[in-house]
């Protein structure tokens, strides 16, 4: 069988034997053989046999033969897999030894089962060998502990951080990040730790120090940075109080040129000397010129330290514009320019500061009339649809001088005109445009010029038209007004007192509406400060609740003109206010505020809208800048007022107390030595005179809060909230019956 199996070619030789060889070797084994013997036989096709095989008694043998092919193969492809395995673990480690991290794997009965090179290295470093597989969590701890392994700022620091070490351990599931202490060579690291699903814990640590090194360095200099910004806003601050003071010493001593001139010139003109009336005149503009330097200055450091406050309120834009253009006529005619208005668009209303879009076109418009001689300027007005809102566009062009590319690139800049010459013949701080330029900014829009040397200059002005931030009741304003039969509600169906609601939130004024009705009062409701005055004084209601923010007119204004109307003066009147303050500062007694330099029509105007137009005036004047009192004194008594004078609060009281007959208004300065206008304030109303009307005569910048604060005029002040609209309808009830008990009911 041998000889035939090696004569076909199908039996394959064990390596590093020919076939016959092989066959040679297999004959004298089995001549030879005693007992069994078990050989393993490969064929050429690849199949396996186990050939087992007995010598008999009688010489002859037996042989079985198995084929173990199957075998065979999956014992090759276990091998192959086990390699594979070797050759895998192999690249992992070798991989895992070359990450910039420590790591390690640790079983569920927390024993070291497995680390890399490097977290290796990190132990060995500070002395610790043992760090090896095997090793247990608690044994770590212990070496780390013993060679210093971490830095601590005491020992107590030290003990409290491996006495929680093992106990932490033991609270992980799922990852936890963390960074460890200072490592021994002075560098930071962050650990990963998470729990496996078999209990185990798998450990990265990532060296942080250069993070570290500019986390530092990045706080270092975010804190200079505070350092610098609190030392700019200081610097800032004092630059502005520097100004609001300036403001106030500057305007002090305007009052005796403006006032005294003013004055001179009426005298002059009374006594018929004409030669001193045109030098008076100079005098006059000069220091009107200087108020207007003055007040530019301030804008724009107001600008420039965030401190400009935007009122925006719905108005018609046509008649603003007109009131500029009318503003403007004098200029235009000073130089024989032609002033024309264009509207490209149909524009109605506007939602924006009413003054800085007044202040910004009348800039413009001062600035062609003063660079453009014998020509034509024009105010063009259209509509700029855009998403986000729509701007309102106005062009003001003029055939003037004209600038070229590089005039105009500095145009913008604070104190710059076009260049020295353009300064030296036709004046100005060149303060007007950088101050338009910032304002309009402020409302959403810009100013951009466009200009040809010698042919002329358009200035073009934008800001948000911006009904989208409008409620309902501002963009129908103009549908509202009037519709007196709507505002009225159930007039006819109630036996009860009238109440005049005046607010511009619908909401506010229907939840108020509906508290009043259910007590038996009749209401009417008016969307706006005007439409409010119309109605109390058509219906002459018993009582009024009005609105302190409202736009276009608001409470402040539209109480001053309730109370200067002897029809409607005596109607109690209740504020409902959103403000946070509440009542703070409102009972002090100050019912309008002027500023310095006091002009006469500004002051008879203010003086008439408190008391009326009333014979045999008599009014206290409290000032202590000895020219601007006797400027003011010359005035009033002109008017056939009757002055009472003093230089400070305290002595102002005492010239009060001693009066038998009380004067019918007080004028007040702030800034006062010894007792100041708001020391005076917080005392008379403690006092018997406390129902005095006070006009308040100030050259300082005065605060939102400062305002606020100075202003009383009311039967008491309301905060305006949904819980406190009861509040308001008790409150109502309250004046009426005073009123009643009084006498004073209709």
């Amino acid at each position: 069988m041998l000889d035939n199996l090696y004569n076909k070619g199908l039996m394959v030789p064990p390596n590093g034997m020919t076939p016959e060889e092989y066959r040679k070797k297999r004959k004298k084994e089995i001549r030879e053989f005693k007992g069994s013997e078990v050989i393993e036989i490969n064929f050429t096709d690849g199949t396996v046999f186990i050939s087992t095989s007995t010598r008999l008694d009688d010489g002859g043998i037996l042989a079985v033969y198995s084929d173990i092919s199957e075998i065979r193969k999956q014992e090759k492809q276990v091998k192959e897999a086990q390699e594979l395995v070797r050759q895998t673990e192999k690249k992992m480690s070798e991989a895992l030894n070359s990450m910039p991290h420590g790591i390690s794997l640790w079983n569920k009965d927390d024993v070291l089962e497995r680390a890399n090179t490097l977290a290796y290295n990190i132990h060995k470093g500070t002395g610790i060998t043992n760090y090896v597989p095997g090793m247990t969590f608690k044994e770590q701890q212990e070496s780390q502990k013993k060679y210093n392994f971490f830095k601590f700022d005491s020992e107590k620091e030290k003990e409290i951080f491996f006495k929680n070490a093992i106990e932490n351990r033991k609270n992980i599931k799922g990852t936890k990040t963390f960074e460890t202490p200072q490592f021994y060579d002075g560098s930071y690291w962050q650990a990963t730790v998470r729990r496996l699903d078999d209990g185990g814990i798998f450990t990265i640590f990532s060296d942080i120090t250069e993070l570290k090194k500019r986390e530092e360095e990045l706080n270092k200099t975010i804190t200079e940075l505070d350092v610098a910004r609190e030392k700019a806003n200081a610097a800032n601050q004092t630059k502005s109080q520097f100004l609001a003071n300036m403001s106030h010493e500057l305007r002090t001593p305007l009052n005796a040129i403006i006032g005294l001139t003013e004055m001179l010139k009426e005298d002059a003109a009374d006594d018929g000397l004409d030669d001193f009336e045109e030098p008076l005149d100079r005098v006059f503009n000069a220091g009107k010129h200087l108020l207007t330097l003055i007040n530019d200055v301030l804008d724009l450091s107001k600008i420039e330290a965030g401190r400009v406050e935007l009122f925006n309120e719905t108005f018609e834009l046509n008649q603003i514009l007109d009131d500029v253009l009318k503003t403007s006529s004098p200029l235009a005619q000073k130089n024989d320019n032609e002033l024309v208005m264009e509207f490209k668009t149909d524009i109605d209303f506007v939602t924006a500061d009413q003054t800085r879009v007044k202040q910004v076109v009348l800039n413009l418009i001062s600035n062609a009339c003063k660079f453009t001689e014998k020509g034509k300027i024009t105010v063009g007005v259209n509509k700029i649809t855009q998403e986000g809102g729509d701007l309102i566009a106005i062009d003001v062009s003029d055939t003037g001088i004209g600038m070229s590319e590089e005039q105009m690139a500095r145009l913008f800049n604070s104190f710059v005109q076009a260049d020295s010459s353009t300064t030296r013949k036709y004046g100005g701080t060149g303060l007007g445009l950088t101050i338009s330029k910032q304002l309009a900014i402020l409302m959403g829009g810009d100013v951009v010029v466009n200009s040809v040397l010698g042919k002329g200059t358009t200035f073009t002005a934008t800001f948000l038209a911006d009904f989208i931030g409008a409620s309902e009741t501002v963009k129908n304003l103009n549908q509202q007004t009037g519709s007196l039969i709507q505002n009225v509600v159930s007039l006819e169906n109630s036996s009860g007192k009238t109440v005049l609601i005046i607010d511009d939130d619908p909401t506010v004024s229907e939840l108020m509406k509906r508290q009043l009705l259910k007590e038996g009062y009749k209401v009417v409701i008016a969307p706006n400060g005007k439409e409010g005055i119309r109605l109390a004084r058509d219906l002459n209601p018993d009582v009024i609740t009005l609105d302190i923010l409202m736009p276009e007119m608001d409470g402040w204004s539209v109480l001053r003109t309730l109370k200067a109307d002897p029809k409607v003066s005596n109607i109690p009147v209740i504020m409902a206010s959103i403000l946070d303050e509440k009542n703070k500062g409102f009972s002090l007694g100050a019912a309008d505020f002027l500023s310095k330099p006091v002009q006469k029509e500004y002051l008879m105007k203010s003086i008439r809208n408190l008391i009326g137009d009333k014979e045999n005036l008599k009014i206290c004047l409290i000032e202590d800048d000895d020219s601007l009192r006797f400027t003011i004194k010359e005035i009033l008594e002109k008017q056939n007022v009757k002055i009472i004078e003093a230089e400070n609060g305290k002595i102002g009281m005492s010239v009060l107390e001693k009066e038998e007959i009380k004067p019918d208004l007080i004028l007040l300065d702030l800034m006062m030595p010894v007792m100041n206008g708001f020391e005076f304030l917080k005392v008379i109303r403690e006092t018997e005179l406390s129902s005095i009307p006070i006009l308040v005569l100030t050259g300082a910048e005065l605060s939102e809060e400062e305002r606020q604060f100075l202003s009383g005029e009311t039967q008491r002040i309301l905060e305006k909230s949904d819980d406190t609209l009861s509040t308001i309808v008790n409150e109502v009830g309250n004046v009426l019956k005073a009123s009643a008990d009084n006498g004073d009911n209709k």
